[in-house]
């Protein structure tokens, strides 16, 4: 009765989904997926912080808050190791000039399209998409194609960033508000009731949604294939959920902390170290909810019946 009992519920759909999700996440090769991935990222972020620091001291000056509040988010989603690269970085960032910016707009265009591109080659393999290309393509055709593709990939990324540009100046917002409360003398108790109760539960509510949101985006409209929002909508859920707890692990465990400290003996290598393995783990995260997401569809979504 028990092997029985047991045989029932591993060939059960709910326990096929996670079973066949592993299993597809291995033949797939994710492992080497998210390391090449990981690659890219980390070249497409620097650049990125230059062109986001550059866009908000073009429009609102140069003494915005917005340093501070990517300092912020950074420490609280990043290793410590990790989190004083960034820092160095965005200090020199702060002092660059125009044609410093010109030139970290244009790598990351390169840098960004090209981790974008490879993201969605990732993902159409774990959907199986086999592209057909024409066997004679002329030269304007090929570049034309090229062009296209690493403009729509460039696209993808920008719109990702404006999504964390709106958590940066919901910070802001919200910090100008609790000052303009606390000029009323009324109005002080419920703000510092606020901030010691409110405050941190309403930022990480707004952070999981934007997270959610951007992984839905991805999700959707990264793949060469239609994806219906019924099939991706619980394997983005799951995938923000554990990158979410992922980013509480670090900020607060003892144990992330004394890993960390084991690079702290190859110096600045070491935080550029910690830095490519927190965006090596967000990668095969992002894997596997993709593989979750596919396996759903063919299970319980819009694909069962084919």
């Amino acid at each position: 009765m028990k092997k029985f009992s047991k045989r029932q519920i591993l060939q059960s759909n709910l326990a096929q989904l996670f079973i066949r999700t592993l299993l597809k996440w291995q033949q797939d090769q994710c492992l080497e997926m998210g390391a090449a991935l990981a690659y890219y990222v980390l070249f497409s972020l620097f650049p990125a912080l230059l062109v986001i620091l550059s866009i908000f001291s073009f429009f609102l000056g140069h003494d915005t808050d917005v340093y501070n509040q990517i300092l912020k988010l950074a420490k609280e989603g990043l290793p410590y190791s990790a989190f004083i690269i960034i820092e160095d970085a965005l200090i020199q960032m702060t002092k660059s000039s125009l044609g410093a910016s010109i030139v970290g707009f244009s790598i990351l265009f390169f840098s960004a399209s090209h981790a974008f591109a490879f993201l969605s080659r990732s993902l159409d393999k774990i959907w199986q998409v086999q592209k057909i290309y024409p066997h004679q393509q002329n030269v304007i055709t090929i570049i034309s194609t090229y062009i296209q593709y690493r403009f729509f990939a460039f696209l993808l990324l920008l719109g990702s960033s404006g999504v964390f540009v709106l958590l940066i100046l919901f910070d802001i917002a919200n910090k100008i508000f609790i000052n303009l409360l606390e000029n009323v003398e009324e109005t002080k108790h419920l703000v510092q009731a606020y901030e010691n109760f409110w405050l941190g539960k309403v930022q990480a509510v707004h952070t999981f949604l934007i997270l959610f949101l951007i992984v839905m985006i991805v999700f959707k409209f990264l793949p060469s294939t239609k994806i219906k929002w019924g099939d991706i909508w619980l394997g983005s859920l799951l995938t923000a959920i554990i990158l979410f707890l992922l980013q509480k692990l670090v900020s607060n465990s003892f144990i992330v902390i004394n890993i960390t400290r084991q690079f702290q003996y190859y110096g600045v290598i070491g935080g550029v170290m910690v830095l490519l393995l927190w965006i090596y783990l967000t990668c095969e995260i992002f894997f596997l909810g993709s593989e979750f997401t596919y396996i759903y569809a063919q299970l319980f979504g819009s694909r069962r019946h084919q």
